[in-house]
């Protein structure tokens, strides 16, 4: 795997090693650029916690600067230096963030439910014979 620098534009100066596709970059410890055959750049943070490498996609090319790369690459690594695993902290967010919707969504449904209720006229009584 090559290893340099890479310029604020995401340009890489140097050549990749024969069948490397990871470009390391020096400035955000872990942060690489994967580069794939037909040109495309994805951002990827690398890291070990817990006797194990684990990865996280961060973002790709052109829609994310090197950058905007650089800074999440820094927020993360800060999480591994406390001791935390990001990915469970983001898989932590993603679930309170769907169970938040959840509870959004059924209150909506009642309060939907409730001023249809309140909209329609009530059912006539049923008559009873004795």
């Amino acid at each position: 795997m090559s290893r340099g620098k890479v310029d604020n534009n995401g340009k890489m100066s140097w050549k990749m090693q024969q069948g490397s596709d990871l470009i390391w970059d020096d400035e955000a410890h872990g942060l690489c650029v994967r580069v794939y055959p037909d040109g495309a750049k994805s951002f990827i943070f690398l890291y070990h916690i817990n006797g194990r490498q684990r990865f996280i996609r961060i973002g790709c090319s052109p829609g994310l600067s090197l950058k905007a790369a650089r800074n999440r690459a820094r927020e993360l690594r800060r999480i591994v230096d406390e001791g935390c695993d990001p990915v469970g902290n983001e898989r932590d967010r993603r679930w309170i963030t769907s169970f938040d919707k959840l509870l959004r969504h059924v209150a909506e449904t009642r309060r939907r439910k409730q001023s249809n209720n309140l909209a329609r006229p009530p059912l006539p009584a049923a008559h009873m014979d004795d």
